[in-house]
C-alpha cells in the first residue's frame, strides 16, 4: 500500500467554490485535484494499491480530511474540473467522528493532522532540504502550494517524520506525487 497525506492550509472547507474558476474561488482545490490524479491515474487505469488522505485546514469549517481509497474509487478522471467537483462533494458531505462515504472511493471525516496516528509508519516529508529519497513504504507528506506551517513542521518532527527532498528544484506537489511513484514502481 502506498500512502500520501497533502495538507492544505488554504482550500475552502466548505465546498462553496465555483468550478469555473476553481484556482480563484476555492484556496487553490486546483493543486489538490491534480494531486489526486497524480497520486491514482494511469495511462489506462486507477492505482487500487494508493490511499490519499486530503487534511483540509482553510475557512471557514476546519478541520476536515478526505481519504481517497484507489480500491473502492469510482468516477475519478484526468480533468482538474471533474476532480475538483469529488472534492467539493465530499467537502459538502456532514463529516462526523468517523469516516462518511461522499462517492464510491470518497470519505470524509472532521479530522486534522491527528489522522496520522493511524497512518502507516514511518513518515516521510517532503522537503527542500531534506536527505535524499529512497523508494520505500511508509507515508509521504506534502504541502500545499504554500508549504506546511511553523507548527506543522513542528508535528511532523515530533511524529518522527523523515524530512527527504526529491532534487535542488521545488515541485508541485502532484509533480512529487509522480516522482515518488515512479521510485517505487522500480524497486
Amino acid at each position: 500500500m502506498r500512502t500520501f497525506l497533502a495538507i492544505s492550509n488554504v482550500m475552502r472547507t466548505d465546498g462553496e467554490f465555483s468550478l469555473k474558476d476553481i484556482p480563484g474561488t476555492s484556496g487553490r482545490a486546483d493543486v489538490i485535484a491534480r494531486s489526486v490524479t497524480s497520486a491514482f491515474l494511469t495511462s489506462h487505469g486507477i492505482r487500487a494499491d494508493v490511499e490519499l488522505y486530503v487534511v483540509c485546514l482553510g475557512p471557514p469549517d476546519p478541520p476536515k480530511t478526505i481519504r481517497f481509497i484507489g480500491s473502492e474509487l469510482k468516477h475519478l478522471n484526468p480533468d482538474e474540473r471533474t476532480t475538483a467537483s469529488l472534492l467539493q462533494k465530499a467537502l459538502r458531505t456532514d463529516p462526523g467522528g468517523s469516516w462518511t462515504v461522499s462517492t464510491p472511493g470518497i470519505q470524509v471525516k472532521r479530522s486534522g493532522l491527528e489522522v496520522l496516528d493511524n497512518l502507516p509508519k514511518p513518515f516521510f516529508l517532503l522537503s527542500e532540504d531534506g536527505g535524499p529519497f529512497r523508494p520505500e513504504g511508509g507515508t509521504y507528506v506534502l504541502g500545499d502550494h504554500r508549504g506546511l506551517t511553523e507548527e506543522q513542521m513542528a508535528s511532523m518532527d515530533s511524529a518522527g517524520a523523515e524530512r527527504i527532498s526529491l532534487g535542488p528544484v521545488s515541485l508541485h506537489t502532484d509533480q512529487c506525487i509522480v516522482l515518488i511513484h515512479n521510485g517505487l514502481d522500480t524497486v
